[in-house]
């Protein structure tokens, strides 16, 4: 991937970056977590960290608004997305097993 040049590849993913904003949260998280994967395979490490801590900032802020008790999930939990305890958190630590995976 971007092998030839991978200023293309990193400008797509700078695109995809900015219109995630306006995506779903939980989609937008995995939009970043992919972006942190390409930046790796592009061999750029600070860039990957960026995305990582933008991930990381993202889910703080979700978790923060999940758990404000003036302000309840009205949401019927069957609809609540099924992720194990820990697992957006764990994605976005820097040290994580799936990020030294990539790198």
């Amino acid at each position: 991937m971007g092998e030839q040049d991978p200023s293309i590849a990193k400008t797509a993913v700078k695109e995809g970056l900015k219109l995630s904003t306006e995506f779903d949260p939980v989609f937008r998280l995995q939009i970043l977590e992919d972006a942190a994967h390409v930046y790796l395979q592009l061999k750029d490490q600070d860039a990957a960290l960026k995305t990582i801590a933008e991930g990381s900032a993202f889910a703080q802020q979700l978790y923060a608004k999940d758990a404000d008790l003036t302000a309840p999930n009205t949401t019927l939990k069957a609809e609540w997305p099924q992720r194990m305890p820990g697992e957006i958190s764990s994605v976005w630590q820097p040290g994580s097993r799936r990020m030294r995976q990539q790198s």
